[in-house]
């Protein structure tokens, strides 16, 4: 974004212990007596971005992405794969995330915390993971959320680790549809030097897409890092 992560081995087992679960619910040989299991949710995306750029830093080369996801969400956690067309790294030209963590609501908060594993099918020690944790919820009408990322120290990353925070804000304007986003994050180790990158911009909702267009822009000690408009239009299923 590197020990090779396993993912689609991973992704399938994971599942099948989800599927596993729901199965035996709805079996009458499992036993009257065995409370079932609340159901897996299935849900999924299709993006498409002017410029793919991750935590201010443009992936794709300053070009525009196809980007996909799909998320299970039971009583155990939820997994999800979020993947990207890039520009050249390494040999590879795809990006997978593969995500699995658990969310809860404490103190009144949304939070969530897990794994992430960065996969770049073909390329040549790319790969790496990631923990993270974070909370949100609503001041009056203004969301946020903050979180914190950390890699811990692998090969794939110079053999050094990386952490990056964030604060994300979100404001409905006039429309329910219509909401203000900003963001700022910083980021220390493997992937920058005090850097930092922050983003803001419009989104809205119409006939079941999502569209957004924000201005996205980074800093950090050691390199030029131009800022642009980056332009997003997504629909979930």
């Amino acid at each position: 974004m590197f020990e090779r992560i396993p993912t689609r081995a991973g992704t399938l087992c994971v599942c099948c212990v989800l599927a596993s679960h729901s199965v035996q619910a709805a079996d009458p040989g499992a036993g009257a007596a065995r409370p079932a299991a609340p159901p897996v949710t299935v849900s999924a995306a299709v993006t498409l971005v002017s410029d793919y750029r991750f935590r201010g830093i443009s992936v794709s080369g300053k070009d525009p992405a196809l980007q996909g996801e799909m998320t299970l969400d039971g009583a155990y956690g939820h997994l999800g794969v979020w993947g990207s067309s890039i520009e050249s790294f390494n040999g590879a030209e795809l990006e997978l995330d593969v995500t699995a963590g658990r969310s809860f609501t404490l103190f009144g908060l949304d939070n969530d915390a897990g794994l992430v594993a960065y996969v770049f099918p073909g390329g040549s020690e790319t790969d790496y993971i990631e923990v993270y944790a974070r909370t949100g919820g609503e001041l009056g009408v203004l969301g946020w959320s903050a979180g914190i990322n950390y890699a811990p120290d692998q090969r794939n990353i110079g053999g050094t680790d990386s952490v990056y925070g964030h604060l994300d804000l979100s404001l409905p304007l006039a429309r329910p549809a219509l909401r203000l986003d900003a963001g700022v994050g910083f980021e220390d180790g493997a992937f920058g030097d005090n850097k930092w990158d922050w983003h803001l911009g419009l989104a809205h909702t119409l006939h079941g897409f999502d569209i957004s267009l924000s201005y996205v822009d980074a800093r950090d000690d050691v390199r030029a890092i131009s800022g642009t408009a980056v332009f997003t239009i997504s629909r979930g299923f």
